[in-house]
Parts: C-alpha cells; structure tokens; sequence
C-alpha cells in the first residue's frame, strides 16, 4: 500500500481539518494511505521539557516507510522546530511539498489569494462605495501575505481608491493596537479595513464596537478563512471561504504528480462569503441581545464540560496509574478508550526499548525511534482487543500490512515529558473531526504516566533484587550466607549431594610467632578459613558461611565413596591450603577446625537447623579425653601425608597425644582402617612415586627426602610395595 505523511501541528482548528480532509479525498482515489503526523501543542518559540517530548512525533518519517511529506510549515510557530523538521525531511530524501512556501528549499504550491482579495476589495469599492481602504496584513515578507496585499491594491488602483498597509502579525495583537489607533485618532478612520484572516477581523471589530463605533455603519471590515469563529461572531463577518480545501487538494495534486501518477487539476476557487461586517447582510438590534443570550449559554455549557472532563481526567488518570504490570495498563487503556469519542480503530505502539536500561533509569531514549515496535493494544470497533505483536517501525502499524481501502490515520506521540515511549495511531469514523481534544491529551498522557510507573516500579524491583542478592552473601567473607546455602539447597533439591560442617573450635598458637590478641586473631582465623574455601575447586564445591565461626561446604555425592570419606578429603585439602595461607600472611594463630558431615536431604532449614545443633554438640564435648585424641589424630595423620619425610615415630606420636603406644595403634586402626607403620609407608612410595616422576633427582636424594637414612632400605622397600626397583620404575613410566 502506498502512503503519504501529513506533518501539521496540534489540530485544533477546523481549518486544519479541512485541509487534511482535502488531502484525504485527492490522493484515496489514487490508493494513498494518509498518515497524520501531530502533535497537541504549538506554542510561540517557547522551550520546555513537555513539549520538547512532543516534537519528537515527526522525527517518526525517519522510521517509517512513506512515498510522499506534505509539510505544512506555515502552521508551525517555532521557527527552530520547521527548520528541524526541514532538516529531516532531506535526510529521508521522500519526496516533499511544503505548502507553507520555498523558504526550506521544497516545492511547494499557491492558490488565488491575489484574485481574492481583488474580488474582495472590488465588492467593498462597488457595492458599499468604500474610497479610502486599509489592509491589515500579516508578517512583512509572508508570501501569503503579500499576496493578499497584492489582490487588495490592485483593485484600488483599477478603481481609483486608496487603500494603505499596515503590517500585522495574523494574531489579535496587531488588530488590537490598529483599532485603539482608530479610536483614538492617532490614525484615521478609513471606509472598510481589509483583514488578512478572521482572528485580527474578529478583534478589531470587537475593540471598535467597544470604544463606540457601529460595524458596518461607521467601518466596515472583512476578513479571510471562512473560519467558524467568523460565521458565529456578531457581526458576522465577510471573508473568503474554501481556502484551507483548495490549498489540501492542490498540494496532494503537485506531491501526486511528483510520485509519476497523472494527475487532472481541480477546478475548484474561492469564495466570497457576505455576512453583516461588510453591511451586505441587516443587523437586527434584537438579534444583538438573542446573540448574548446565546453566547453566555455556550459559556456555561462548555463551563460544564470543562468540569466533566476534569472529572472524567481524574478518573482515567487513576485507572491508569493503578497498575502493576505492563498488561495491567493495557487493560485499563482497554476498559477506557471510549472517553474518545467516535473513534474508529486504535493502535498504540511501543519502541522496543521503552523501558530503558533497569540499571539506570536516567539512561532513556528522547529522540527518534527503534526499528522494531511492538503493538501492546489494537482495538477495532466491533472487533477484540489485540496485544503484544512485533512488527518493524517502517510499517507504522501491522493493519497497514495486509491489503485494505486507503485510510486516514492520525499519529500521535505516547511520551513522559521527555521520555520517549512510542506512538498512538487512530482513525475516526467520517462525520467526526479529528481536533486535539482535551480528553485525547488527558488519555494519551495518562497511559505515558502509566509506563512511566511502571519504570520506576521495574527499578524498585531491581534495587530490592540486588538487596536481596546481597542477603544471599556474607558481607565479610563474599561466600554464601546462611540464606544463601538454603536458596543453593532448594534450587538443587533432587540432586545427591553431600555437606560438611565446620566450625573453629580453638585457636593453636603458632610457635615462634608473635602473639596478638585473641579476638583480633579470631578474625583473622575466620578470614583465613573463607580465603581457603574460596581456594577449593569452585565448580565441584560450594561454601558458606553460617555464622562467625561456623561454615560449610556442600559437594556432589560420588557413585563411589561415602560422604564422609569425600569430607575427610576436603578436610585434608583445607588444613594444607590454610598453613601455606598461614605461613604467608605470618599469622600466629592457626584455626582448629571440629566437622561433621553427611549426605543431605531436602535441604530446609529444619534440617540444617538439627545439622548445626549437632556439630555445635559435638564441638562442645570435643574436651572429653577421646575426642581430644581423635582430633589430635587426624591432626597428625593430616601432617604425615603432608610431609611424610619427616622423623615419624610411633612412640613420640603417642607422647604428643598422651596416651600409650599400643592405644595409638589401635586407635589409628580404627579410625583409618591401617596400622601406622603401613600407612607411613603407604604415604613415603606415594611420595617416592611422585619424585621419581617429576624430577631429576638421584635416588639416594628421592630416598632422603621421604625419611629414609638409607638408601638401599628405600630401594628393597620400594620394590617390596611396587614390585619394582626405583630405577625400573622410573624407566618404565618416563621411558
């Protein structure tokens, strides 16, 4: 399908909307779409936030696919925004018509102003006999103007009658200040003045009848635009009417003829509309009252649904700002878009990346529009509701996807003051304008607000996710929290899995080291302990930290082999890890650490919770006799795989644990399933084997280094456990 864009400011006058209208009907018959982009403000070169947000709408022809821009340039008041606007439309490189003139350098169009306001000034000089003629112009330089000038002084002079200029701005001011000159004599009262629209006509009548001059009888003045304001005023006033028409049908023929369609120009002209201001039509003196009496009810009516609307707003507003989730405000938009009245079809559309970065909710998109949208409401009169379709930008909406009649769509900007969200797009049935209507601003600035809440609930969110991330881990040691272990749990409840506890049971002096105060030493043992868990194979392990001195470490459970026996593992690792740890930062303490471990189940707090009071029971009675062996045993038998070239002895071992030798050996048994001398045996090959294998060493140095004063003892022992000799061995692994 084939579209043309329309950039106009806010629609608040039915001129506007007889010239899209216009357009509309020209360029149908050749299958255009026409796309209406606006927006519900138009101020005088005045700058803020808001409406700064609302320009951003015609940045749109950037992003979507368009054949042919009629910019209406002489309807916007910034001058900066028409020169951006221009700057736009040729970078797109769409073929454009600016009905507004060729300031911008586009083609554009004119109608028979001149020969309006000859026929104009014709009707004042013949008809009333009018000789001495004023014309109250817009801006100096306005090609409109001028034109309209040109038509006046023309017929002047054919006729022999004089007609002056004044420069006027086509707003009240001007016309304000020449009727008060009128008055006052600063300037003579001429025979008719020759308005360039009907708002300074308007104006300058009111100003005159309320100084106490009589319209027609004592000036008479006309106007040009036909507008309603001019049909209604009292009295009526003459103008031209079919202007804004001519000027919509002529600028579609010139854009349709520049996209290669042959094109048959209209016939259609202006006209000359009487009314009571010129005295071509009687002023009744009763119709003057019946005229206020009528005038002060529509005061009051409009009063009245000025106050309904703003209820209505408030209603709406809070219907939308009720919300918690994105589909929470599409269905209230939903519930509420009958406030527009008579609307056809509704489409709002949203950039891709409207809700902006959660992580920083500064960092927003203002200006232009993603490639890609999503349309989050579609409604269709008599048809459901649709949501949540992507589709790509350059498509306005998806309905302009599949084959349909040419339609007319207004486009407007769904923003937060600057924030940039995307867009509304509606039709309206025909016998309704379209205008900017109080309660459209109230419903499209209401459903922004909403997506604006729903940003700031999107951070709140994200805050209160890093909070609860933070819970999840020891602010101290960086490893999981209690919480933490029990969200590990519960997420890998199912999966075997074994734990281990520990907690520092005492501290043990280092010897030859400086001492330092026990609570600032406990501290430090604490660190130390995190520092060595967080050292172990992180991918197999998972640890924690449950209070100051308590800690775990959960592991997979493998096919073979006990959990107990994978802890004793772990625990062996750590007390290796902790003295080299030790040794480096020059401690003087040395954590002992009492553990428990276990398969665990489903992981809840009740189960950890019996865990922690039975390892907290066990650390209790670890002062029993017993358990002080046992853990003074596994102490040693840790340094004796550690280092078992040391000088090991049976009888200084049990001296060191107070106890006898024979208790040693049958406490070692049972607690390692190996009497000693085989397990110090066992622990010097597999040193042996690891010399052998990674070094050069000589034998007698290998032999040395794992205890032995002899090296043919190391040799006829190594073959005894390996069946081989060291030296055979050697040959055999490296070749």
């Amino acid at each position: 399908m084939k579209q043309i864009g329309i950039l106009i400011p806010a629609i608040i006058d039915p001129l506007h909307t007889e010239l899209i209208e216009a357009v509309y009907e020209t360029v149908a018959s050749y299958g255009y779409d026409v796309l209406v982009m606006t927006n519900t403000t138009n101020a005088h070169d005045h700058y803020n936030d808001y409406t700064t947000g609302e320009e951003n709408i015609f940045t749109l022809i950037d992003a979507v696919r368009l054949d042919g821009i009629l910019y209406i340039s002489q309807d916007f008041m910034k001058t900066a925004l028409k020169q951006k606007i221009a700057a736009h439309i040729r970078n797109t490189g769409i073929p454009c018509v600016d009905t507004g003139g060729s300031a911008y350098g586009f083609e554009t169009v004119k109608i028979p102003q001149e020969a309006a306001f000859y026929d104009m000034t014709v009707h004042l000089i013949e008809q009333h006999r009018c000789r001495r003629l004023l014309c109250l112009a817009g801006f100096e330089g306005n090609a409109d103007s001028d034109a309209r000038i040109a038509g006046a002084v023309r017929a002047a002079n054919a006729y022999g009658a004089e007609c002056g200029v004044v420069y006027g701005d086509f707003w009240k001011d001007s016309a304000a200040r020449l009727g008060a000159e009128i008055l006052s004599g600063k300037r003579e009262k001429p025979d008719a003045v020759i308005c360039a629209n009907d708002i300074m006509a308007i104006v300058l009548c009111d100003v005159l009848q309320e100084g106490g001059m009589h319209i027609p009888d004592d000036i008479r003045i006309t106007g040009y635009d036909a507008h309603l304001a001019a049909l209604a005023h009292f009295p009526t006033i003459t103008t031209i009417g079919g202007q804004s028409r001519l000027l919509g049908r002529t600028a579609a023929e010139a854009l349709l003829a520049r996209l290669g369609e042959t094109v048959t120009p209209t016939n259609e002209t202006l006209d000359l509309i009487c009314g009571a201001s010129c005295g071509c039509v009687d002023q009744i003196e009763d119709y003057r009252s019946s005229f206020k009496q009528v005038e002060q009810f529509v005061h009051r009516e409009l009063e009245k649904n000025e106050v309904h609307e703003m209820q209505t707003t408030t209603k709406y507003i809070a219907k939308m700002s009720d919300i918690e989730s994105l589909d929470d405000l599409i269905d209230a938009a939903d519930r509420t878009a009958h406030i527009l009245t008579g609307f056809q079809t509704l489409d709002i559309c949203l950039c891709e990346d409207w809700a902006g970065d959660v992580q920083r909710p500064e960092d927003y998109r203002s200006e232009g529009y993603s490639a890609q949208a999503e349309l989050i409401l579609s409604k269709r009169i008599s048809l459901p509701s649709q949501s949540h379709v992507r589709f790509f930008t350059e498509h306005l909406i998806p309905a302009l996807m599949t084959p349909h009649e040419p339609m007319l769509l207004y486009v407007l900007p769904v923003h937060y003051i600057l924030r940039n969200y995307g867009y509304c797009v509606i039709s309206f049935s025909p016998d309704v304008h379209f205008r900017i209507s109080q309660l459209l601003v109230t419903y499209l600035d209401a459903f922004a607000n909403g997506l604006r809440m729903l940003q700031k609930k999107m951070y709140t969110d994200y805050l209160q996710s890093i909070v609860e991330q933070t819970s999840l881990h020891d602010t101290m040691t960086g490893l999981l929290s209690r919480k933490g272990l029990l969200q590990y749990l519960h997420d890998n409840t199912g999966k075997p899995l074994g734990i281990l506890l520990l907690t520092i049971s005492r501290l043990l002096a280092v010897q030859g080291k400086k001492s330092a105060s026990l609570s600032n030493s406990m501290l430090r043992s604490e660190l130390l302990v995190a520092g060595a868990l967080r050292l172990l194979d992180s991918k197999a392990l998972t640890a924690a930290r449950i209070s100051e001195k308590t800690f775990a470490v959960v592991f997979p459970l493998q096919q073979k082999g006990s959990a107990d026996a994978q802890a004793e593992h772990i625990v062996t690792k750590l007390d290796v890890m902790m003295k080299k740890m030790q040794e480096t930062a020059d401690l003087a303490y040395l954590p002992e650490l009492f553990h428990q471990s276990g398969k665990i189940g489903n992981g809840t707090e009740e189960e950890l919770n019996e865990m922690l009071t039975a390892l907290e029971q066990g650390a209790q009675s670890a002062d029993a006799p017993k358990t002080i062996a046992l853990s003074m045993l596994r102490k040693l038998h840790k340094e004796l795989h550690r280092d078992p070239g040391l000088d090991w002895n049976q009888t200084v071992m049990a001296e060191r644990m107070n106890i006898s030798v024979s208790y040693l050996q049958k406490l070692y048994k049972k607690q390692f399933g190996i009497r000693f001398i085989d397990d110090l045996v066992q622990a010097r090959m597999e040193k042996a084997v690891t010399l052998l294998t990674t070094t050069d060493l000589r034998i007698g140095e290998i032999a040395e280094q794992c205890g032995y004063r002899h090296a043919t003892h190391f040799m006829r022992q190594f073959k005894a456990q390996m069946g081989v000799t060291p030296s055979e061995y050697r040959s055999k692994v490296i070749g």
